[in-house]
């Protein structure tokens, strides 16, 4: 496994345990004032991460977009 690949991944890792402890914080917090409010941090949550799955996807399967595997130290 790459350095690059190991970074990324343990970049996600903490960014996305940061998001979640802050998400369910705001999510029990709408909840108590209105059911309804709740959705919105959800479809919000749901559309990042659905962008952040799109873009580690696309840059981990195309070979041809890492510029930097073939470098010289």
């Amino acid at each position: 496994m790459s350095l690059d690949r190991l970074a990324l991944i343990l970049f996600c890792i903490v960014t996305f345990g940061g998001v979640a402890l802050w998400l369910v914080s705001l999510i029990l917090v709408t909840a108590s004032l209105s059911p309804l409010l709740s959705i919105i941090p959800i479809a919000i949550a749901a559309l990042a991460a659905y962008v952040v799955i799109r873009v580690v996807t696309e840059r981990t399967q195309n070979p041809d977009e890492d510029h930097y595997d073939n470098m010289e130290n």
